[in-house]
């Protein structure tokens, strides 16, 4: 009985989120390439390396129409989401480290005694150069199949537990999770966008991550201090870790299993600020190791949307101090664009406004022809997505670190307004809620305010035009 209320108790705590790994919402893996979250949805990682030539308005156009194209079947209904996540890092170091173990392999095959020149090298350039990532995040929501899918899917997982007599996982990872029937939908979705990212029509560069790599770029994008190059998950696939079983619950089998997820990727605590921490007095702001990450959210959406590269060249001239130099502000962009952005839009307008602004005519009026013009758009075969962004900065956690944080902050937040007029806001309700959605894949949902946008005004504002090296690999 005490086994059992315990686990009552742990689920409460983990709907209140009173620990940092309750945001984290993956909960096991399936096939090669696929993520599954706790409420069945899948989602697959895909790096995104740029495009292969400089693209030009007219080209970067063409290549919106072509995207719009592409993805507008998926998002006649609801049930998909993307989720691009755009990360611009100070230390390169890694990278540079990378290139020159390359080097250097190359210098030893030649008999070269040059490795304190590639280490010099490594020095100079770290000053110079920056980490720069770029992840689509495709999602797949349970709210695609219909009731009789979803009802087969739950018997079938029913009759499962009872005949084979499955035990009890708290803590470990649900291997039943996977929904079968959302499989087929959810590949078709991400494989038609990735070969079409990779066309020559295209001409971008794109890799689907396994899950292996995928879940250390989720982890690497809120822990990436903590996070080295080889790390990878125990998963199914891989070697069980051996777990003592220390829990009171007879029939729980978490230590024969594989470990959670959230716990394997959210391996730090996280503080939030508080007026009366000295140490960090910022309620807006949240520590993670060895940083503090402020977030903010966009509440109006942009009155005149622009492309990315406006806001990224806004950015790159928001120049911060980091070691006593001079260096672009640190930063992180997060858009998700999910399916169906219409759906119970039209009913409230009129359920609600009709009656709250029946006295304000002309306000009435102008929200009813917007409603107008996005409804005539979705008619003639324009798709419109529920859009939200979110972004946030960081610091090193220390005195001088948090007054160049408010510094970063407040450039981000200027920058961010000024481009095509959006309001943005630091009050996001909860700093972990946003900070989980500027992170790679944590979560299916998004803290930011959605708006009803149509489809290729939403795909131009994405990071897709910046350039990359036809080679993955290599100086």
């Amino acid at each position: 009985m005490s086994g059992k209320l315990e686990l009552l108790l742990l689920q409460l705590l983990s709907a209140l989120r009173s620990d940092v790994s309750d945001y984290c919402d993956l909960e096991t893996v399936d096939q090669g390439t696929s993520l599954v979250a706790q409420d069945g949805s899948m989602a697959s990682i895909v790096r995104f390396h740029g495009a292969k030539s400089i693209v030009g308005r007219d080209a970067f156009e063409v290549m919106i129409d072509r995207l719009t194209a592409s993805i507008t079947p998926f998002y006649k209904q609801r049930g998909h989401a993307l989720q691009v996540v755009f990360r611009r890092d100070l230390d390169a170091t890694a990278t540079l480290e990378e290139n020159a173990a390359q080097q250097r392999a190359s210098a030893a095959r030649m008999g070269l005694a040059i490795n304190d020149l590639i280490s010099e090298s490594v020095h100079a350039y770290s000053e110079y150069v920056y980490e720069e990532d770029c992840f689509l995040v495709f999602w797949s929501r349970p709210s695609l199949l219909d009731p009789v899918e979803g009802k087969m899917a739950t018997e079938a997982n029913t009759k499962f537990r009872r005949e084979s007599k499955w035990p009890s996982t708290a803590d470990a990872q649900n291997l039943l999770r996977p929904i079968s029937y959302l499989r087929d939908r959810h590949i078709s979705f991400v494989s038609t966008i990735v070969d079409d990212l990779n066309s020559s029509n295209m001409g971008c560069a794109a890799d689907l991550l396994n899950v292996g790599e995928a879940l250390r770029e989720v982890r690497a994008s809120v822990y990436g201090e903590y996070t080295p190059k080889n790390w990878r998950p125990a998963i199914p696939g891989t070697q069980i870790p051996l777990r003592w079983k220390d829990d009171s619950v007879e029939h729980d089998a978490s230590g024969l299993l594989y470990p959670s997820l959230p716990s394997q990727i959210m391996v730090g605590q996280a503080q939030i600020g508080d007026r009366k921490n000295l140490r960090l007095p910022d309620p807006t702001t949240v520590r993670i190791g060895s940083r503090v990450y402020a977030p903010l959210i966009v509440t109006v959406p942009p009155r005149d949307p622009q492309y990315f590269n406006s806001l990224f060249n806004s950015l790159n001239r928001a120049e911060t101090q980091e070691a006593g130099r001079r260096r672009a502000l640190p930063y992180a962009i997060s858009f998700m664009l999910e399916s169906d952005g219409l759906s119970g839009l039209s009913t409230m307008i009129q359920s609600v406004f009709g009656n709250v602004l029946a006295f304000t005519s002309e306000q009435n009026r102008d929200i009813n022809l917007s409603l107008k013009a996005l409804q005539e758009r979705k008619r003639d075969g324009m798709s419109v997505t529920k859009f939200r962004i979110a972004a946030m900065t960081w610091a090193s956690h220390s005195d001088e670190g948090l007054k160049e944080l408010a510094l970063r902050k407040s450039k981000l937040w200027r920058t961010l307004s000024g481009w095509g007029q959006l309001d943005a806001s630091e009050r996001t309700g909860n700093p972990m809620r946003a900070l989980q959605s500027c992170g790679v894949g944590l979560t299916p949902t998004h803290i930011g305010t959605p708006c009803p946008a149509p489809l290729n005004d939403a795909i131009a504002m994405l990071p897709l035009s910046r350039p990359t090296s036809c080679f993955t690999r290599g100086s």
